[in-house]
């Protein structure tokens, strides 16, 4: 291909200039500025997120433990309640009627203070505790934080775990204990007894008229009357109160109900499934 003729001496030729330079346009800057806005924002919100997640965790965890405490505690004033106005009650029913107290009147009183001292021993009782496996912390953040999240739920799980036993006997013997509360207010196996005159008669002589003051004969005959009248109630009232038989039934029924009290939470302990 013939190449163009070389420009002749006296032409004038227009010099070449360089094309201008590219100027970036304003739209590129403020297209990057909003999309690090947005991962910003993206970011901000994700660290809020998993903050309250792991503060949401923490105070579960420290409020798991306030509660179980309280559990006990909420056993302890029951049963110290109950006790109370049990002891009340006897006071009131036997002391007026001069009754005497039937030993299964003790089995309420047995399991009320058996719930107060297995509470007590969950939650002052100091023994060697099991050391806590923790898991090794790690170079990522956020396995890291897991992990300690991790840890810090199985220490929680220790402290509210270790025990726990005793806590379950105090309800169920709090239970017992409120079960048996009517015992003593009803007639279970009791009999009347069989008193000879001369047994009755050395608890409850009759009035000698001979001891009189003799004042006159109108208030000594008064008198009299209203003291054979005291030992006659007195005599009927002895003749017609139950009395309570051997009470080596209600020692098995005691027996029973500890044994009750104590096997149920490890029962109830174990995994089901």
């Amino acid at each position: 291909m013939p190449s163009a003729d070389p420009p002749q001496s006296g032409e004038d030729v227009a010099p070449h200039s360089p094309a201008p330079p590219h100027t970036p346009t304003a739209a590129a800057p403020a297209t990057a500025t909003v999309e690090e806005s947005a991962v910003a924002a993206n970011r901000a919100t994700n660290v809020a997120y998993d903050q309250g997640y792991y503060n949401a965790v923490l105070a579960i965890g420290q409020g798991a433990i306030t509660q179980s405490r309280s559990a006990a505690q909420v056993v302890q004033t029951a049963a110290a309640a109950i006790g109370t106005l049990y002891a009340g009650a006897l006071g009131v029913s036997f002391s007026v009627s001069s009754r005497q107290l039937p030993f299964r009147g003790i089995l309420p009183a047995l399991f009320l203070g058996l719930a107060i001292a297995a509470s007590s021993v969950y939650i002052a009782y100091l023994g060697t505790d099991t050391p806590v496996a923790m898991e090794p912390l790690h170079t990522s953040p956020p396995i890291r934080m897991q992990r300690r999240l991790d840890n810090f739920l199985r220490i929680v799980s220790a402290v509210v775990s270790r025990r726990t036993y005793w806590l379950r006997v105090s309800v169920v013997a709090l239970g017992m204990g409120v079960l048996f509360l009517p015992l003593p207010f009803i007639s279970v196996g009791d009999v009347t007894p069989a008193i000879s005159t001369q047994a009755l008669n050395a608890a409850y002589p009759w009035p000698d008229p001979h001891a009189l003051p003799h004042a006159s004969a109108t208030v000594d005959q008064t008198l009299f009357s209203a003291e054979v009248q005291e030992v006659a109630s007195e005599r009927q009232r002895a003749l017609a109160q139950p009395i309570e038989k051997q009470p080596w039934g209600w020692v098995g029924v005691a027996a029973l109900g500890a044994l009750f009290v104590f096997v149920i939470p490890v029962l109830r302990a174990r995994p089901t499934g």
